[in-house]
């Protein structure tokens, strides 16, 4: 038996050419099977990638930085006095705010020591204590990245009415 007759090759089409350009051209540096018309895509599409890259980093690196803020304790303490106004703010991020009027020390004048509250339950234990002497037992956060979080850096963790 014979074989068959072996098929003429057809011809090559211009773009599966080899690249017969001089190598100064900047068509030389396209792999030999890509149109000229596909880099500007994947250039277009690399740079995309790059920048949905750079914004989620941004995004990641904001919020363990507002995580590690807003659980670092920078310092703690207690103050006593009378709280003069206590209010409910913010756009989107309602925070309760206010301001406790300090006694006055022997010689010295009144001190205002403004705080914020994120609890609920503690902004009721103050609003039924209004006019007596309270204990704010509170907590600093230095850094914090957004003042979605509440105006100052204080924030109260208790509350103690103090007879």
């Amino acid at each position: 038996m014979t074989p068959p007759p072996a098929s003429p090759t057809p011809p090559r089409s211009p773009s599966t050419l080899p690249n017969t350009l001089d190598q100064g051209s900047s068509a030389s540096a396209l792999p030999q099977n890509v149109p000229p018309q596909v880099a500007p895509r994947r250039k277009r599409r690399r740079l995309l990638k790059g920048v949905i890259l750079l914004v989620l980093l941004a995004i990641v690196v904001l919020t363990l930085w507002s995580l590690f803020a807003l659980h670092y304790r920078y310092a703690t303490g207690e103050h006593d006095g009378f709280v003069t106004a206590l209010t409910k703010s913010g756009w989107v991020c309602k925070t309760w705010e206010g301001e406790l009027t300090m006694s006055p020390v022997a010689g010295g004048g009144q001190q205002r020591f403004q705080f914020t509250m994120h609890s609920d339950s503690l902004a009721t234990i103050l609003q039924n204590a209004q006019g007596k002497r309270v204990a704010l037992i509170y907590s600093q956060h230095v850094a914090i990245p957004s003042r979605c979080f509440g105006d100052t850096p204080f924030y109260v963790d208790g509350v103690r009415v103090l007879p």
